[in-house]
């Protein structure tokens, strides 16, 4: 295909002929030329926009590749005025371009509902305009882009379970024993039935291991304070129910005593005995030798019933001067002996110048007596050892002799 250039010649006014130049479009339109792209298709294109050339397999060609009605003109081929105005800006801007800098631009077009990448280039040699478009459609077809997809999102899924597994290792998993170990402190578990935590790495692991000291340190805290908690209690249990200065039951603690004795004495069928003790004549111990000395006289007979009494026994500063003795379970015999021992002995142990006796009002309960029965038998003993002329041993029920 050759392109030709006509020039009339005249002479003296008056046209002797025509002369013409034939020169190959080759050599012109090098690049209008080159070998096929699939997918893509030239044009070239005048100044007044209409449709010269096509390039169709390698050759240029008069024929228009895209229907069976060849398009004279550009409108014609691109119907949408949008699509019309971003090429001739194109086209404006090539034509003002120096020479020295790139004469090719690009812009995406729609054709026939299918989209196109235009690249348009001047040939100032003949001021036309080459367009070359490109079929995004055809250079990457959907068949073509589904196995990329599902590779792509297969790869993705692994990449994001690989990051889970990492996340749960590195951080899930350990924050969550933290959490379970948060729960153990604070249900107050035994640090020896706490699950351990895992190590972990980084800030994730310093955080375990500062909370595993922290949680040592309240299991360290909370035992001494529950051994403390402890030790107190007992010591207000001591002041509820010990009498400070003889070291043995108060009242109340003595009363309670009683109370459950007699109760498992009812249950089992046994007998249990009471001795009711007075010191004699403490007062005139007060009035004389002081009440020091008076205080050293209830801790001798203090001592002189722990000695006696056998470990299953109680004994109990009930008021006063006056002692209450529980022996549980006990007989007539073992009465009468424990009783006339703890008289014997507190007249034995006597240190001071008068004589330090008691007297004695022991009662051998029957299963089932309640209490105050069993505390006024006992009470009516006394009175009757007092009676009979004190530092003596009285039983009440069937021993009513003194020894």
């Amino acid at each position: 295909m050759r392109l030709w250039v006509s020039a009339l010649l005249t002479r003296a006014g008056q046209p002797i002929g025509a002369l013409s130049i034939g020169t190959p479009l080759e050599t012109l339109l090098p690049e209008a030329m080159s070998a096929d792209q699939p997918g893509m298709t030239t044009l070239l294109v005048d100044p007044l926009d209409s449709i010269q050339l096509y390039r169709v397999s390698g050759r240029l060609e008069q024929t228009a590749p895209f229907s069976t009605l060849q398009p004279k003109y550009l409108g014609q081929l691109v119907d949408k005025p949008v699509d019309r105005q971003r090429i001739r800006a194109l086209q404006q801007q090539l034509e003002s371009r120096p020479s020295n800098q790139p004469q090719t631009l690009n812009d995406m077009i729609s054709l026939g509902g299918r989209r196109y990448l235009v690249a348009v280039t001047y040939l100032p040699a003949l001021g036309w305009h080459q367009l070359s478009l490109l079929d995004l459609d055809s250079l990457l077809p959907l068949s073509r882009l589904i196995p990329v997809v599902v590779v792509f999102f297969l790869v993705l899924l692994v990449v994001l379970l690989l990051l889970h597994a990492v996340l749960c290792h590195l951080l899930l998993n350990p924050l969550a024993a933290l959490e379970r170990a948060m729960a153990d402190v604070r249900a107050g578990k035994p640090l020896g039935e706490q699950q351990p935590l895992p190590s972990g790495e980084g800030e994730v692991g310093s955080l375990l291991q500062q909370f595993a000291s922290i949680a040592a340190v309240i299991h360290d805290n909370a035992h001494q304070f529950e051994e403390r908690l402890h030790q107190r209690t007992e010591a207000l249990e001591r002041l509820v129910r010990i009498d400070p200065l003889t070291d043995l039951l108060n009242r109340r603690g003595m009363t309670e005593r009683l109370d459950s004795e007699l109760e498992r004495a009812r249950r089992h069928g046994y007998s249990l005995a009471i001795l009711w003790i007075d010191v004699d004549h403490f007062k005139e111990v007060n009035d004389t030798l002081g009440h020091l000395k008076g205080d050293e006289a209830l801790q001798t007979v203090a001592k002189v019933l722990r000695q006696c009494l056998r470990s299953y026994d109680h004994a109990s500063r009930w008021g006063g001067d006056e002692f209450l003795v529980l022996l549980s379970p006990s007989n007539e015999q073992a009465l009468h002996n424990i009783g006339e021992r703890i008289r014997s002995l507190v007249e034995q142990a006597s240190e001071y110048e008068k004589r330090l006796t008691v007297s004695i009002g022991a009662h051998l309960t029957d299963p089932g007596e309640p209490l105050e029965s069993a505390l006024n038998c006992a009470d009516e003993a006394l009175y009757a050892a007092k009676k009979a002329g004190r530092n003596v041993l009285h039983l009440y029920s069937r021993l009513s002799q003194t020894s």
